[in-house]
């Protein structure tokens, strides 16, 4: 299975990625379980879990939830 990191938004098409590490950090420092990051970026726990693991790529807007952390 390919691994993937995600789109930094803010970097408007400059190739910059997102590390997984990152945003299982962002989740971790506020003290969230991946289901509340899940309802806080209007997604599911286990699309938390994919996004998380590289496998799916997250959207802007739950790249945006992590940011807002």
């Amino acid at each position: 299975m390919q691994k993937y990191g995600a789109a930094c938004p803010q970097c408007q098409g400059r190739g910059r990625r997102v590390s997984r590490a990152w945003l299982r950090a962002r989740r971790l420092a506020a003290g969230l379980t991946q289901a509340e990051m899940g309802r806080q970026a209007g997604v599911s726990r286990a699309f938390v879990s994919q996004v998380e693991h590289g496998q799916r790529l997250p959207s802007t807007r739950v790249v945006r939830a992590y940011e807002a952390l």
